[in-house]
């Protein structure tokens, strides 16, 4: 689980060759393991990795694919988290993610995710998205400009 959570470090740093490499490795672990939320969280890190690679339709549908799983198995963090992916996605390519929204908020009141959690910090970085493109603001990898990790600024 360390591993996998370096690979979302890596690639806040705009590392990402070196967090698909780190992700083959946790990817043998979740083979090994049968934990489904290292399969999920697995599935996160490809769907983002897809959106900071500037390749949308590939988070989109990863992160929707894993994010109903996560969902059948009530797995509300990381069900909420893909579900981010996916509207940052959207946003990202000039779409809408006002139903994604509702989706993440939904999660997030089932998961009982506290504002400060990482869950919960997430869903603020999408509502705020999802505002500023209301507002026809600029977004980059589907962010508002604040919310870029400096590692991709």
């Amino acid at each position: 689980l360390a591993r996998l959570n370096l690979t979302v470090v890596l690639q806040d740093a705009g590392r990402l060759d070196e967090s698909d490499e780190l992700a083959k490795v946790v990817e043998e672990g979740v083979m090994e393991s049968g934990d489904p939320r290292l399969g999920l969280g697995l599935a996160l890190q490809r769907a983002r990795g897809s959106r900071l690679r500037s390749d949308p339709l590939a988070a989109i549908q990863a992160g929707q694919t894993a994010a109903k799983k996560a969902e059948a198995g009530q797995q509300w963090p990381l069900a909420g988290r893909l579900w981010v992916e996916v509207g940052l996605a959207l946003l990202s390519q000039g779409e809408t993610a006002d139903t994604v929204l509702d989706t993440v908020e939904q999660c997030s009141i089932r998961g009982s995710f506290a504002p400060e959690s990482y869950e919960g910090r997430a869903s603020a970085e999408l509502r705020r998205a999802v505002e500023a493109s209301r507002n026809a603001e600029p977004l980059r990898f589907g962010w508002v400009p604040e919310d870029v990790p400096k590692g991709l600024r």
